[in-house]
């Protein structure tokens, strides 16, 4: 099979199609025939080389979600799998492949309206969005603050926050266009950062982004403020208050 690995850390051009044998699934994992592959903020930080020191090597192969059809299972799996269209988490490695090789319990499998370029566009930034929010123990009623909202984390945060029923969602972003995309998707606030505003957007700057929220949803208590940084920490945050019931 076709893989895609890294021969030297740097630019895109130190990526190389190699010659792999096909994998065989061990006990309690699956193959998987890749249909889409993720390309993630982690797998250009590795093909750069900035996390060399952490293990990886020349040779690596990114990728760490696809989307396909289960081709064959290991020892321990359900054979009902097979043909099944699943999304897949493959760790921080191993995806850039025509077959790849995943954990039975890193499966999910899509819904027949769900196009694999669509599932691991929102695989990985769905996980990361659902374990910020649950690590800063949000619950329903209080108010939520994601930074930098317009990338993919921010804008899944978003919309699971709205769905939880935040009291409020405010958001942080760069543009007035931005902003409006992120208020159709359950913002409540946006907090523009470039001035503009948005259409029937409250002004706020830069200095107001944490005071802004809380004066829509009072919070009971101010030291109850919570904040959840995602590594890297430059994806995304999300601050939180506690409101009052």
């Amino acid at each position: 099979m076709k893989a895609v690995a890294i021969q030297a850390f740097g630019r895109p051009e130190g990526l190389a199609v190699i010659d792999l044998p096909t994998p065989t699934p061990a006990a309690g994992q699956v193959l998987i025939a890749n249909e889409a592959i993720g390309v993630g903020g982690v797998d250009v930080l590795i093909r750069s080389g900035v996390l060399a020191s952490y293990g990886f090597e020349e040779g690596h192969i990114p990728g760490s979600e696809v989307a396909g059809i289960v081709t064959a299972v290991g020892d321990g799996v359900d054979t009902s799998w097979v043909g099944q269209r699943v999304w897949a988490f493959t760790g921080v490695s191993g995806g850039y492949v025509e077959q790849a090789i995943a954990s039975v319990e890193e499966i999910l499998p899509l819904p027949a309206k769900l196009s694999p370029v669509d599932a691991v566009t929102l695989g990985s930034s769905g996980v990361v969005a659902h374990f910020g929010l649950a690590h800063a123990h949000f619950a329903p009623g209080e108010s939520v603050l994601v930074r930098g909202a317009a990338g993919s984390i921010g804008i899944m945060t978003v919309q699971l926050a709205a769905r939880g029923g935040a009291g409020a969602v405010a958001v942080t972003t760069s543009s007035a266009e931005r902003g409006d995309r992120l208020r159709k998707l359950g913002a409540t606030h946006v907090l523009d950062r470039s001035g503009e505003g948005g259409e029937g957007a409250p002004r706020a700057t830069t200095s107001s982004l944490t005071s802004s929220p809380v004066r829509t949803c009072p919070p009971s208590s101010p030291s109850s403020t919570r904040t959840v940084a995602w590594w890297p920490s430059a994806w995304s945050e999300a601050s939180r208050r506690r409101t009052s019931a």
